[in-house]
């Protein structure tokens, strides 16, 4: 093309006119050596929403563009992705990375089409640069990704970030502080709780919307408070007092022995609920109870535990959807349905607002009011059910003499026994273990071991080396509420 049919088309794409743009320029596709009409070519067929013959056109030019070529080959990624090639966005797109590292555009591109396409793995490649990211949306896709990976430090940099951005948001405040309970940073935990005892104050409740139940129950004693996180994403229908009328009048046929289901995701051996009630479940007198295990476990958790069938009868509802589940246990006769996860990760107690069972209980994985969940009864204990919590609740309380969590004493499996020297702990001290997750470590815990009488000394924290940020976070609150512990008596227990 010469240089007045260039001008022409430029004239033309200038004023709108990209049809004439296009006219003039489309038969240089697969023929030029000049980058500038091709350039030109892939705006006009960019504005008139062609994006797989733009990306074409900036991909014939980039050979051509000298040191613009990376810059037109991440533009005909983009491209590619929206038209939905995702072939050539991550064949042009992964070479990209070793000539444009750091370019959060092209790992934005580059993360949704890995998504789309199930290549999880290879969104390892371009998490970091998400992460490291300003952009809002960089961000977001950032926080998808890595919201599920508790163990990674750059999930609490990339919430933190968004945090900032959107101050009034409570959902993506409470984000932020679940995430920082996860790392113990206790500094951004005293904030979030400090203005959100603020807006309490001044009788703004709006906030809660944006926690979810387990999220609350971790930090917040007061149930009449639990009760306003709602916050719940799994949970898509709500029972009406009505409906839960309904269910528990209706036409149902009891048999000689009392049909128990249990509803959960969690039925595999491996698994802190099946630690403390597979010998319960074992117990059950099979004159008397008709056990049936409702399981929406992940396959690939099940496919090798040859403990299950122990259990009882298990009816999987992994793949169902929550109506269909319903219609299954509803045609089993079920008398007693137990939901053993509650408001909890993976959750799907949706089933039980769909009237399956006469009596509906809530028990074991959410020591709280299972609020929106329509069960008739909440098992616990005096601790976790007191007289006092009985407004906070519209379940029953069904409390158990001692406690309402059973520890398997069969078929947990002991450590042998070792020394304290072996495991670098003083012989002259008491040492108070926390096993479980950091992020049931509140603030008022940490103030309650810095006020005990005697001298305490955080020895550290098990895991990997990504966890090891956290014995310096308990040096510094600890130094804050009492100014006796030193850094120096922090240490990692790897081989506990």
């Amino acid at each position: 093309m010469d240089g007045q049919g260039l001008a022409a088309a430029r004239v033309a794409f200038e004023q709108a006119d990209y049809l004439e743009a296009l006219a003039l320029l489309s038969p240089l596709l697969g023929t030029t050596t000049d980058a500038a009409p091709l350039v030109l070519l892939g705006g006009a067929l960019e504005k008139l929403g062609l994006p797989a013959e733009a990306a074409q056109a900036f991909e014939q030019a980039a050979p051509y563009a000298g040191r613009d070529a990376d810059t037109l080959l991440s533009r005909a990624t983009a491209l590619y992705f929206q038209a939905g090639d995702d072939d050539r966005t991550q064949l042009i797109g992964i070479k990209l990375l070793d000539s444009m590292p750091g370019d959060a555009t092209l790992a934005y591109v580059l993360a949704q089409s890995f998504r789309r396409t199930g290549d999880t793995t290879l969104v390892d490649l371009v998490k970091h640069d998400l992460a490291n990211s300003d952009d809002a949306d960089h961000l977001k896709l950032a926080g998808e990704i890595l919201g599920e990976s508790e163990r990674n430090p750059l999930t609490l940099t990339v919430f933190q970030k968004l945090a900032a951005l959107f101050p009034d948001d409570p959902y993506t405040q409470f984000k932020f502080m679940s995430v920082a309970r996860d790392f113990c940073d206790f500094e951004a935990i005293e904030k979030l709780e400090q203005a959100n005892a603020d807006q309490l104050a001044a009788g703004d409740l709006s906030t809660f919307e944006g926690e979810t139940a387990y999220s609350n129950l971790l930090r917040c004693g007061d149930e009449r408070l639990n009760r306003l996180a709602t916050n719940n994403p799994g949970l898509t229908s709500v029972a009406s007092p009505a409906t839960s009328r309904q269910r528990r009048v209706r036409q149902h046929r009891w048999g000689d022995r009392i049909r128990i289901g249990y509803l959960s995701s969690d039925f595999w051996s491996e698994h802190a609920t099946m630690r403390l009630l597979q010998s319960v479940l074992e117990a059950h007198d099979p004159r008397r109870f008709d056990v049936t295990l409702y399981c929406y476990t992940s396959p690939h958790q099940t496919a090798t535990d040859g403990t299950r069938s122990k259990w009882g009868r298990i009816v999987p509802l992994h793949g169902k959807t929550d109506a269909e589940a319903a219609d299954i246990i509803r045609q089993q006769d079920i008398d007693i349905l137990v939901d053993l996860k509650g408001h909890t990760g993976g959750s799907r107690s949706n089933i039980l607002n769909q009237m399956v069972a006469p009596v509906q209980v809530a028990w074991l994985g959410f020591p709280g009011s299972a609020v929106n969940i329509d069960c008739d009864y909440v098992i616990g204990d005096r601790i976790v059910l007191p007289n006092s919590s009985r407004q906070s609740y519209h379940e029953k309380f069904c409390r158990l003499p001692e406690s309402y969590q059973p520890n398997d004493p069969i078929h947990r499996v002991l450590p042998p026994a070792a020394s304290r020297l072996s495991l670098g702990l003083p012989s002259d001290r008491f040492v108070f273990a926390a096993f479980n997750a950091a992020r049931k470590i509140s603030l008022t815990v940490v103030d309650r071991w810095a006020g005990d009488p005697a001298p305490f000394q955080p020895l550290g924290s098990l895991g990997d080396d990504r966890w090891r940020p956290r014995p310096q976070q308990f040096s510094r609150r600890l130094r804050q509420a009492r100014g006796r512990c030193r850094e120096d008596h922090l240490r990692p227990l790897d081989r506990l």
